[in-house]
């Protein structure tokens, strides 16, 4: 199988996903570099699986096996404690610990799997280009968009509390080799879009339960 993954799935998906054991049921368990590379595939499942001929396919983050060398990334430089110090000091003014939690609890208890990470925001209006692709993940972010810090910034700037989800509709540039397009993204939106809805009611209802 690890002999003819990258000719099924591609290079791309390849260097961030490796096969790592086929189970009774002959349903291939495949580790991935982080969360969004595991919910990204995720989706994909059922082509990935008839592309490797095999009835199923599971994605989950696990140790990959050690990349050759790629001179065009740089690793990120390890944070010293002052910049932990100041990041956290930045991120407390901004953070809702009660908030997250109910959230993610309401997800849970919806049976939705809610990932959390770093959301990196640009301006737009249109699609990153791979090169900030490379950027983004350099400074630690897990997702990007165009959308949500500009709206937690006022709404923090006013005293509101504050607490964001996204639906992540599609790879970044540069990740597959795929062509991006808008179409795919307003395909998609209303699946995750249909999920976020019904964490919303299940968190409102909770709290309006908390408060009988």
């Amino acid at each position: 199988m690890a002999a003819c993954w990258p000719q099924a799935v591609g290079a791309a998906i390849a260097r961030n996903a490796w096969p790592a054991r086929i189970a009774r049921d002959g349903t291939l368990h495949v580790a991935t570099a982080d969360a969004i590379w595991a919910f990204e595939l995720g989706q994909q499942a059922a082509e990935i699986a008839a592309r490797a001929g095999v009835p199923g396919v599971r994605f989950a983050p696990g140790p990959l096996p050690r990349p050759e060398a790629e001179p065009l990334e740089v690793a990120p430089p390890e944070p010293t404690a002052g910049d932990r110090e100041r990041a956290a000091a930045l991120a407390a003014s901004i953070g809702d610990p009660e908030l997250r939690a109910g959230l993610l609890g309401a997800a849970e208890r919806e049976g939705i799997v809610l990932w959390t990470g770093v959301y990196m925001w640009f301006s737009g209006p249109s699609f990153e280009t791979p090169a900030e692709i490379r950027m983004a993940r350099l400074a630690g972010a897990h997702a990007v968009g165009m959308s949500t810090v500009p709206e937690v910034i006022l709404g923090r700037y006013f005293g509101l509390r504050c607490a964001a989800m996204s639906s992540v509709v599609n790879f970044a540039a540069g990740m597959t080799g795929a062509e991006i397009s808008h179409a795919e993204t307003k395909a998609l939106a209303p699946i995750g879009a249909a999920k976020l809805a019904r964490i919303l009611r299940r968190y409102l209802r909770d709290r309006a339960a908390d408060r009988l």
